[in-house]
């Protein structure tokens, strides 16, 4: 099965439990899996060059209670997607957040710089 499967069997069985008026959690997982499950969704779509559905997952991780990792992910992936769906200057904002995350948390790694 191919990630475009995987993210599409994900992404029903979510709409199946939204629709149902239930979460992740009663599936038995904590919050910071629900978040990396999401960012792994979001990843899945981009594979997929699913732009608008990938944006729309990260989206759903602002702001949230996650990581300072789980935040640049998600900042990060949001700028990409931006980026390919031509908001240039929403991407350089969500970019500028994704490093300032970076800066304000020391044990998240350092990006190199931008240029």
């Amino acid at each position: 099965m191919g990630r475009y499967s995987e993210a599409k069997i994900i992404s029903e069985r979510l709409d199946e439990y939204y629709r149902n008026g239930l979460s992740i959690q009663h599936m038995g997982y904590n919050r910071s899996m629900v978040t990396d499950l999401l960012l792994l969704l979001a990843d899945a779509k981009i594979s997929m060059n699913d732009w608008s559905g990938a944006m729309q997952a990260y989206k759903n991780l602002i702001d949230k209670d996650i990581s300072a990792t789980q935040q640049r992910k998600s900042s990060m992936g949001l700028c990409r997607c931006l980026f390919e769906l031509g908001g240039y200057y929403h991407a350089i904002d969500s970019g500028k957040y994704a490093l300032d995350v970076d800066r304000h948390y020391p044990g998240v790694h350092k990006q190199g710089r931008i240029i």
